[in-house]
Order: structure tokens, then sequence, then C-alpha cells
């Protein structure tokens, strides 16, 4: 007996870790999209009729085994739903899988009350351990009824309530910090990822994803034939932002820049921050033409702008832009070109936009 709840512990862990590869990139909690929450349940109800083929076969019509641990879980990872859904999916199989009669509709009612008596728990305001074990021991009581009901000797009971429990609390704690190691190794997946391609300043692509971006729709405005606009932005300045107000007013300062550029830009655009007060703008089947008038009111907004300091100084900022487009400007020499027009627009007078046609770029 000790043997095969083991068995049932390793694939409780096994497939924890399954799932955890399965919501590596989309994890899980009570406040999840519902078609998450359902596909989890879903999971949690197939691992517990998994682990009901390796159950113990106690009397005939009676097994025992560890069915209740991904209920419990299940609460953990997306609350009472998830909990309830799971349950019944494992009281369903318990049914299919082992019809004896009155033994099988115990199991079932039994379940459905795990279920119900886990997704409550789950509205406790313990710390997660603590949630878990209660549910755990209000899992075991359950099922030390059913137990009970359905096991016709006093000693079989014992001896089978007495394995149940122990293995379940230890399993139990195991299968936790299981949870919790796979919950913790796939947040710092997430968020490395996510470093990987976000600016950790302003939240907004970072240079290495604004490459990747630009090439690909550089290429796929040569396939179809299509216009593409990219603009580069730069504070002009923002030295004597940095000296007079500090470095974190410059960091909170960038921070806003970022947002009013998302703002000003298409939905369909492409911001990113390319590094120090450089920003960039790619337009997706954007025309030369309609893409200087959305630089220059992109240049107006971050103008009427009002910035704020973290004293709640209230300052005004302004942007140089270049810009090029394709096709007029050769894909090669797109981002060149766009930058040394920012340079220029900078050189006389700054807070404009410069942008010339193909005919004035060779005079640049």
């Amino acid at each position: 007996m000790l043997k095969d709840f083991v068995i049932n512990g390793t694939i409780v862990i096994s497939g924890l870790f399954i799932m955890g590869q399965i919501f590596r990139n989309h994890p899980v909690k009570p406040y999840s999209p519902s078609k998450l929450k359902l596909l989890t349940a879903l999971l949690f109800g197939l691992l517990g009729a998994v682990l009901m083929e390796f159950s113990i076969r106690i009397v005939p019509g009676v097994i025992a085994d560890l069915r209740h641990i991904p209920v419990a879980l299940a609460a953990l990872y997306g609350g009472i739903p998830t909990a309830l859904v799971s349950a019944l999916i494992i009281a369903m199989a318990r049914v299919i899988l082992f019809p004896a009669g009155s033994e099988a509709f115990v199991a079932f009612g039994g379940m459905l009350l795990i279920g119900l008596g886990c997704g409550l728990l789950t509205r406790s305001k313990s710390r997660p351990l603590v949630k878990f074990m209660l549910m755990n021991l209000f899992s075991l009581l359950i099922i030390t009824a059913s137990l009970f009901i359905n096991i016709p000797t006093a000693p079989l009971f014992l001896e089978t309530a007495l394995y149940h429990w122990c293995i379940s609390i230890t399993a139990g704690f195991f299968a936790f910090y299981t949870y919790i190691y796979i919950d913790q190794s796939n947040e710092a997946f997430r968020r490395l990822k996510e470093y990987s391609t976000k600016d950790f300043l302003t939240g907004l692509n970072n240079s290495r994803q604004f490459t990747i971006f630009f090439n690909a729709y550089l290429q796929r405005a040569k396939e179809r034939g299509e216009s593409f606009s990219l603009l580069v932005i730069d504070i002009d300045h923002f030295k004597e932002v940095n000296d007079t107000y500090g470095h974190p007013n410059g960091d909170k300062i960038l921070q806003e820049l970022g947002q009013v550029l998302s703002n000003a830009a298409r939905p369909v655009d492409i911001v990113s921050r390319n590094g120090g007060e450089e920003f960039s703008i790619l337009m997706l089947d954007c025309s030369r033409l309609e893409a200087r008038y959305n630089a220059e009111h992109i240049r107006a907004m971050v103008e009427r702008h009002v910035f704020t300091t973290l004293d709640g100084e209230r300052i005004h900022i302004t942007v140089s832009v270049g810009g090029a487009s394709f096709p007029e400007t050769h894909a090669e020499e797109m981002y060149h070109l766009a930058d040394k027009l920012l340079y220029e627009a900078k050189r006389t007078g700054r807070n404009k936009v410069c942008w010339v046609d193909i005919l004035q770029e060779d005079q640049l």
C-alpha cells in the first residue's frame, strides 16, 4: 500500500512539472481569463483521473489514491470555479472508470464536497501554505468519512486511513513546494523574457527589439510593395534637465515621454527607446506624407505636454525628429538617414522635424 501511495505522489509531482511547461508563458491566477482557468481545471481533472488508474484497490469497489491533491492545487491556481470543475471531472471519471454501485456514488459526492471546500478555502487570508494544508486536511476528513462508509472491516479501514493521512500530508508538502518552485521559476522566466525585449525604465521595446521589428517591417514592405516609415526622436537639451532636476527626475521625464509617444502614435506603430534619450517609432504601411504629418503631430504633442517632476514641479521639454520612408529611401540607408536628419534638426534650431525628399538626400 505504501509503495502505491508513493507512486501516486510521484505522478502528482510529474504532472505539476508538465503543467508548469504548458503555462510557462501564461500564469494562471484567480483573476486569469476564464478559458485559461478552464484549461487548468481540465488538466488537473485529467491528472486526478490518471491517479485513479494507479490507485490502491482496498476491497471490491473501493480505491484509495491522492486525487484530492490536484483539486487543492487547482484551487490555488484558479480559485473556486477551477477547483469545482476539476473535482467534477475527477468525480465523473471515478464513476466511469470504477462503477461499483453505492461506493462510486459516495466517492462522487465526496469529491464534489472536496472541490467546494477547497474553493471556499482560497478566500482565506492565510498564507498559501496554510491554505493548502487546510485544503489537504479538509479533503482528508471527507475521504476518511467515505472510507468509513465503504470499507466493511474496522482494521482495514484504520490501516487505509492511517496510510492515507501520512502519505497525503507528506505528498502535500512536496506538491505545494513543487508548485511554488515552478511558479517562481516561470515568473523569473517571464521577467527575463520581458527584460530581453523591453526597456527597463519605460516599458517600451528596447534597442534589440527595435532592430527585430525594423528588419521584419522592412522585409514586409519590400515583399508587399508597401510604404514604411521611421522616426528617430531625441529630447532637446536633456542634459540640462538632468543637471537641473537630477537623474531621478530625468528618469521620470523619460518614462512620461514614453507614454506620450505611445499615446501619440498609431495603434499599429512600434514605439521603442533606443537608448539614453533617443526614441524611435516604426510606422507600418505609412507613406512619406502621412509619416511627416504624424511626426509633426507627435512633436507638437510633446511640446504642449506638461511634464512633472517627483516634487510636482511642472516643466516643458521639446524633441527633435528625423524621419525617412521606404521606398523613397533605400532600405539599407533608412536608419542612417533618419539619424542624420535628427542631428540636422538639432543643428538647425531643435524642436522641429527634419525630412527631405530623395533628391535632397545627397546634399546632407
